[in-house]
């Protein structure tokens, strides 16, 4: 079976078009979709469809899709998917000047297709251009040589060259006009000319509703172009440069536009007419950052310096001099930023997985508890209904044996005292072995947490910060992005750490510390005083793993929230029992506000209310403008260890 080379540009299945109706933009919901567990197959046209909408946006996003869906087919070996997903990849790569990995991706490719397979020509093609780039010209020939003779097998017999029967509009187009652009490079223009115009005939038999015409128009006339102008044909060089810029926006690529921007800033470079090189340098520069594409920003950047040094102009030139020079570090360091862009895709997708895992675990938990008392219950209620109705038969049968049925039920009741003993024991040793199998996982994931979690976030904020340094001397325009990296792993390095510490039921540092280390460090930073009144540790509730989760939580996000919001400089945390229960007082001196004018779930009401319910609690707000706020957390005696 032949399979397509580009069908991530096949339109997408109704699952996914669903998706887009239930989200605001296409990109988020089909990010919301890679969170839920869905078929293998399914992830692949996911992975597929955000790579083709990110491709006009930000090339190098595109490149971090394409590569998790290239891993997942090596992983799930899915090798029907490996030609129309290794192939885009390997082009993306050859775009954005990294030829080593497009030329290791199409010698993959080679492997995989097999022998007199109609697509191993236009990879042939590919090479040649990879190895143009670098000029290695024995390998461009020899890969020119090996399309040829691929080709012979796929030439289409039809004498006037009209479309064959099975049409495929690409594989139609592509062969001569790849073959046009290679021998371009290689100054062979007897053999460039005939393949253009061989393109440009065939472009003519191609419907005016296939979609794929406008997407080989603009390329063919802009080939054509470099291949008049290369032949001394000035005025139609233009002419066929400016008819591809036209057709290069009605595709509303980028790329596209910014590659005719450049060619025709350099034609009239070369004519010395500045103004009209500036016009169309400028937007292609600008754009290319924006995109961002490195190659072309080198290029546009080197050729308005030294149109504003020929000027005099010493600002403006060491303006453009310095983006180009920083552009072409970034082209010579860009195998590093897709790793770290990818490694941020993948801590944010595992992040999501362990959320999803810890509720499914709480989930099973509950249900082993309730099932649990289900059968205890079931027990004794079959027992007492065995017992009574033994009673009532030795009453019917034995009316006058008063005395004999009183030791036949002090016998009977007796057993039932020993069988619910002997139930409640069992129950015990089930649950005595249901908590240490729950410790042990909590163990385990909090041990894995720390060790595999803990050491990539680690390593990705060290790694920005050592990006960062670079960063800001040759891109400062990458600075803040790479501080957002190392701020989002060390903040969640410290949820992570407070995750592990509820999981860790035997760790020294007890609820009430962790609350007084936590609040201490915050407010203090921001100069407000922290008054902690609460008695030493041994006179406070030791609480259950739910109870200590949600508490630490609440009082975080309060501090957060005083923080945000207050403007306080002094903060009162007190703690008194009260018929039965514990109340936790967290007062600040700050600005307060209406309680009236409180939206629902506004300052994290809502989620204080949630998470207090879920532990058997109560939470309370009062605030007065101008006074301050107490934030008042009740939890019922019963729910203490």
């Amino acid at each position: 079976m032949k399979l397509p080379i580009c069908c991530f540009f096949v339109c997408f299945m109704p699952f996914l078009s669903l998706a887009q109706n239930n989200f605001t933009h296409p990109i988020d919901s089909l990010n919301q979709l890679l969170r839920k567990p869905i078929a293998d197959t399914t992830k692949i046209e996911i992975l597929s469809e955000l790579s083709r909408l990110w491709q006009k946006k930000d090339i190098n996003k595109a490149i971090i899709y394409q590569t998790e869906l290239f891993d997942l087919i090596q992983k799930k070996q899915l090798n029907a998917y490996a030609i129309p997903v290794m192939f885009p990849l390997a082009y993306q790569y050859l775009s954005n000047g990294n030829f080593p990995k497009s030329i290791e991706i199409l010698h993959q490719l080679l492997n995989i297709v097999p022998e007199n397979h109609f697509e191993r020509s236009t990879i042939y093609v590919f090479l040649a251009k990879n190895y143009m780039a670098i000029a290695d010209y024995n390998n461009v020939l020899y890969f020119l040589r090996k399309a040829g003779q691929e080709r012979t097998s796929f030439v289409y017999k039809n004498p006037n060259d009209s479309i064959p029967i099975a049409f495929d509009t690409r594989e139609y187009l592509n062969k001569p006009l790849d073959l046009a652009e290679v021998f371009e490079k290689l100054n062979l223009m007897d053999s460039a000319v005939y393949y253009i115009e061989l393109a440009y005939k065939r472009l003519a038999h191609v419907p005016e509703t296939d979609t794929w015409k406008g997407a080989f128009h603009w390329r063919i006339l802009y080939i054509y172009g470099q291949i008049k102008q290369r032949l001394g044909h000035e005025n139609e060089a233009l002419a066929l440069y400016r008819r591809a810029l036209t057709e290069a926006k009605k595709t509303d690529t980028d790329v596209n536009i910014q590659a005719v921007q450049l060619s025709l800033a350099h034609y009239f470079y070369a004519h010395q007419q500045i103004d009209s090189t500036i016009f169309y340098a400028k937007p292609a520069f600008e754009q290319g950052r924006k995109t961002p594409n490195f190659q072309v920003v080198q290029d546009a950047g080197f050729l308005l310096k030294a149109i504003y040094t020929q000027q005099n102009k010493t600002k403006e030139a060491l303006y453009y001099l310095n983006i180009a020079v920083a552009a072409k570090d970034s082209l010579l360091n860009s195998d590093k930023l897709h790793e770290v862009q990818q490694l941020s895709v993948q801590q944010e997708r595992r992040t999501q997985e362990l959320v999803v895992a810890n509720v499914a675990q709480q989930s099973r938990l509950k249900l082993y508890i309730l099932l649990s008392g289900l059968l205890l219950l079931g027990s004794v209620t079959l027992v007492l209904y065995r017992n009574n109705r033994q009673k009532q038969i030795f009453n019917v049968q034995l009316g006058e044996q008063k005395e004999e049925i009183e030791n036949l039920n002090t016998n009977l009741e007796k057993k039932v005292e020993e069988r619910t003993a002997e139930l409640q024991n069992a129950l015990n040793e089930v649950q005595t072995a249901f908590n240490k199998g729950q410790t042990t996982e909590r163990k385990r994931v909090s041990a894995d947490l720390h060790d595999e979690i803990g050491s990539a976030l680690s390593s990705i904020a060290i790694f920005s910060d050592m990006i960062k340094i670079k960063a800001e001397k040759i891109a400062p325009d990458l600075v803040n992005e790479l501080d957002k990296i190392g701020t989002k792993s060390r903040d969640t390095i410290q949820n992570m750490r407070d995750t592990i510490w509820t999981l860790n039921e035997d760790s020294k540092q007890s609820l009430w510390e962790r609350l007084y280390l936590s609040a201490s460090e915050s407010l203090l930073a921001k100069n407000i005083a922290l008054d902690w009144q609460l008695p030493p540790d041994n006179e406070l509730p030791e609480f259950p793993f739910n109870t200590k989760r949600n508490l630490l939580l609440i009082f975080k996000e309060a501090i957060i929230n005083i923080l945000k919001h207050a403007d306080a400089s002094l903060v009162t945390v007190k703690s008194n029992s009260q018929n039965g229960q514990f109340i936790l007082k967290i007062t600040d001196n700050g600005n307060g506000f209406d309680i009236s004018t409180l939206k629902k779930g506004g300052h994290g009401l809502h989620n204080f209310s949630n998470r207090m319910t879920e532990i058997g609690g109560k939470a309370l707000l009062n605030s007065q403008t101008g006074i301050g706020t107490t934030l008042v957390l009740q939890i019922d005696g019963t729910t203490y260890k």
